[in-house]
C-alpha cells in the first residue's frame, strides 16, 4: 500500500484524539434526568422547579447549537471547545457548592450551552482532519462516541447519586478538565478571515446575527434542514411517546429501561461495521433509506403489545438511525461555505432540539386523543414525508 493510498484510508492521530475527547465529554455530561433527581433528593426543591432546571438545560443545549457554531468560526474550533470544557468545570464547581435552588438553575442552562458547544464545532474540526472521502466513516465513528459515552455516564451518574449526590458534579469537572488536555494536542485552528464591511458594536451584533441566520436562508441546506425537522419529529418520540405507551400496555418502568437500552448496544455493535462500509453509500441513499427504516420501526409501535412487539420494532427504528447517523453532517460538510462549517453543523442540532421540543407534546397528544395505532400511522407518515422530502430535494441539490 502506497504512503497516499494509506492517508486515504485512514484517519488519522488527530481525529482519534477528537474521537476520544467526545467519549470524554458524554461521560461526564450532567445527565438532565438525574440532576433533576438530586434536586428532589437533596430536599432543594419541587417536582415542577426540578422539571423547569431540565428544560433550562436543554435551552442551553438549543442555544449551543446556534451561538456555539457561530463563535467556532469566529475563533477556531479547537479554541471553541477549550474554553468550553473550562468554563464548564468552573460552572459545576460553583454548582458543586451552591444549595440555592435559583441559582443552580440558572447555572445549568449555562452548563448545558458550555457542555454542548463541543457537538457543532467538534463535527466542523473532522472537516479540518480528516479527507473528504472518509468524512462519512469519521462522523459516523463519532455518532458512535456520542452512544458509548452516554451509555456509560448515566451508569457513572447513577451510582454517584446513590453514594454520594455531588459526585455527579465532581465527575463532570474531571472529564472537562480532561478534554480540555487532550485539545492541547489537537492541530491548531485554521480561521478563515472574513471581511464583514462592517464596523462598530452595532455591526459586530448585525453580523454575528446573520451568521447565525446564513444556514436557515441557504438555498440547498434550509430544505435539507426543514426535512431533518420532520425526522426529529418522529426519532425523539422514543424520549416522550414510546415509554409511555410501553407503559400503557402493562410493561412496567424495569421493562421499558431494558427494551429502550437495546437501542444503545445495537448503536455500539454495530456502529463502528456501519462506518466501515458506509463511505461507500451515497449519502442520499443513508437519508432516505435510513429515515425510512427509522419511520416504519416507530409506526410498527402502533402494532405491539408486548414487550416482544416493542423490541422488534425498536430494532427496526435503530438500524434505521445506524445508517443515516454520519450523512446529516457528510451533507452540510459539503455545502458549508468556506469558514463557516461549525455554524452550519450548529443548525443541524438546533433543529435536532426544536423535534424535541415540537415532537413530545405532539406524540403525546395523538396517543391521548386517538389512540396507539392512530398515533403511530400519523408519525410514520411524517418520517416517510421526510424520506421522499429528501429524495426531492436531491433533484436539485447534490446529496454526493
Amino acid at each position: 500500500m502506497t504512503s497516499t493510498t494509506a492517508e486515504a484510508t485512514t484517519l488519522g492521530r488527530a481525529f482519534w484524539l477528537l474521537w476520544l475527547g467526545w467519549v470524554v465529554n458524554r461521560l461526564g455530561l450532567l445527565h438532565p434526568a438525574f440532576f433533576a433527581l438530586y434536586l428532589l433528593t437533596s430536599g432543594l426543591t419541587d417536582a415542577t422547579t426540578s422539571a423547569l432546571a431540565v428544560a433550562m438545560q436543554g435551552a442551553g443545549s438549543a442555544t449551543a447549537s446556534i451561538v456555539g457554531g457561530m463563535l467556532g468560526d469566529r475563533v477556531g474550533p479547537r479554541r471553541a471547545i477549550s474554553a468550553s470544557q473550562v468554563g464548564y468545570a468552573v460552572v459545576l464547581g460553583i454548582m458543586l457548592v451552591s444549595s440555592q435552588i435559583w441559582l443552580l438553575v440558572g447555572l445549568v442552562f449555562v452548563a448545558g450551552f458550555l457542555a454542548a458547544i463541543n457537538r457543532p464545532t467538534g463535527t466542523a474540526m473532522v472537516v479540518n482532519l480528516v479527507p473528504e472521502s472518509r468524512r462519512t466513516r469519521a462522523f459516523g465513528l463519532l455518532y458512535w462516541a456520542n452512544n458509548v459515552g452516554g451509555s456509560v455516564g448515566p451508569v457513572l451518574s447513577g451510582v454517584l447519586l446513590y453514594v454520594a449526590p455531588r459526585g455527579i458534579f465532581v465527575l463532570g469537572i474531571c472529564t472537562a478538565l480532561v478534554y480540555w488536555f487532550i485539545c492541547r494536542f489537537l492541530p491548531d485552528d485554521r480561521v478563515q478571515a472574513r471581511d464583514t464591511g462592517v464596523s462598530g458594536k452595532w455591526g459586530t451584533v448585525r453580523t454575528a446575527g446573520a451568521d447565525m441566520a446564513q444556514p436557515f436562508l441557504n438555498r440547498s441546506v434550509a430544505p435539507f434542514l426543514a426535512l431533518s425537522f420532520l425526522l426529529n419529529i418522529v426519532y425523539l418520540q422514543r424520549q416522550s411517546t414510546l415509554p409511555i405507551d410501553m407503559k400503557l400496555n402493562g410493561i412496567n418502568e424495569a421493562g421499558i429501561g431494558s427494551i429502550l437500552a437495546v437501542n444503545a448496544v445495537l448503536v455500539i455493535v454495530l456502529q463502528p461495521l456501519a462506518a466501515a462500509v458506509g463511505h461507500r453509500m451515497k449519502t442520499l441513499w443513508m437519508l432516505v433509506g435510513g429515515s425510512a427504516l427509522v419511520a416504519v420501526g416507530f409506526g410498527l409501535n402502533g402494532f405491539a403489545e408486548s414487550s416482544v412487539g416493542f423490541l422488534v420494532a425498536l430494532s427496526v427504528w435503530s438500524l434505521g438511525e445506524i445508517i443515516m447517523a454520519p450523512a446529516p453532517a457528510t451533507f452540510i460538510a459539503h455545502h458549508a461555505p468556506g469558514g463557516r462549517q461549525s455554524a452550519f453543523q450548529g443548525s443541524y442540532f438546533f433543529v435536532l432540539f426544536l423535534g424535541m421540543v415540537v415532537g413530545a407534546p405532539l406524540g403525546v397528544f395523538l396517543l391521548e386523543r386517538y389512540g396507539s395505532q392512530s398515533a403511530w400511522t400519523v408519525i410514520m407518515v411524517v418520517g416517510l414525508l421526510a424520506a421522499a422530502g429528501y429524495w426531492a430535494h436531491s433533484r436539485k441539490t447534490s446529496y454526493q
